[in-house]
């Protein structure tokens, strides 16, 4: 069943992790720190003690370096301890529900964790996006047509992870919110199946409700005559969008106008997803307006 997200994180409750704890016998007892350290992380409740909690993740993290005695040699120990903790973490938000609101508070975790001193390994998140590229697989872009359910639910977890991760500033991946909403908004789902439609939709609301103030200020402030080859080819325009690749106010305005008519093509349970983004949008433009206004 993919996730209907509200338009605040809204769900609560303990998050566990025992389906990644299950393959520690295979990952090893690295790993299973990893785990731990993480899970405690996921099921923070007060944000006043982010900061330390961030602290202490840090230690624990530091704990999974083995020491060696070659500069090289420990380089080498960083780079894998980074892998195994980022893919471990891609692979521990896909599993908390795309609403909850333990997103947050591991996104505003992680980037107190990049910022922090005496930590040099995991300062700026380095290694992060390499990781993050090996988990980016959109269930809706196969060439066989995926039906388990769980792996859409999945996608629209780590999505609305990384939406927020975005708008806590820990990261500036620009590029992740233009390539989900070229693909629920801008791109022809005629060959696809309900749920892949469905779930493009739903990814497209989450990015504009996790991420909306980023999209909105970056439709305002960039300008898209400025890209350079390599920026215009990524932050293209979809087959239904005519105009410049990259953050317009246009192409905010032709998103917003694609939510309504696309309310009519996903199921009746996701028309609530795209009324909430709707006026999400209209909140942000500082306009107060109903989902179906023009």
């Amino acid at each position: 069943m993919i996730p209907t997200p509200c338009a605040k994180m809204s769900k609560t409750g303990s998050i566990s992790l025992q389906a990644l704890r299950e393959n520690t016998k295979e990952t090893g007892e690295i790993n299973a720190q990893i785990i731990d350290a993480l899970q405690v992380a996921l099921n923070i409740n007060d944000d006043a003690i982010i900061p330390q909690a961030a602290k202490r993740l840090a230690e624990q993290l530091d704990s999974t370096i083995l020491t060696r005695d070659d500069p090289a040699d420990m380089e080498s120990e960083i780079e894998n301890a980074r892998y195994n903790v980022y893919t471990t973490l891609l692979a521990a938000v896909q599993l908390v529900p795309a609403d909850h609101e333990a997103h947050q508070r591991l996104a505003l975790v992680l980037r107190d964790l990049a910022g922090l001193d005496g930590h040099p390994a995991w300062q700026r998140l380095e290694g992060f996006a390499i990781c993050n590229r090996d988990a980016w697989q959109d269930p809706t872009l196969s060439f066989e047509s995926v039906t388990d359910p769980e792996v859409h639910e999945r996608w629209c977890n780590l999505n609305a992870f990384l939406a927020t991760l975005l708008s806590t500033g820990a990261i500036d991946w620009r590029e992740l919110p233009i390539w989900e909403l070229r693909d629920g908004l801008e791109e022809s789902m005629e060959e696809l199946s309900q749920e892949g439609k469905d779930t493009r939709v739903v990814v497209a609301t989450l990015w504009i409700k996790h991420a909306g103030k980023f999209i909105w200020d970056h439709s305002l402030s960039d300008k898209p005559g400025n890209l350079d080859e390599t920026d215009a080819r990524m932050l293209r325009a979809g087959e239904l969008y005519q105009g410049q690749p990259g953050y317009s106010r246009d192409r905010w305005d032709f998103w917003k106008k694609r939510l309504r008519e696309l309310r009519s093509h996903v199921s009746e349970s996701r028309s609530s997803t795209i009324d909430e983004a709707i006026v999400t949008m209209a909140e942000l433009e500082g306009k107060i307006e109903s989902p179906g206004e023009e």
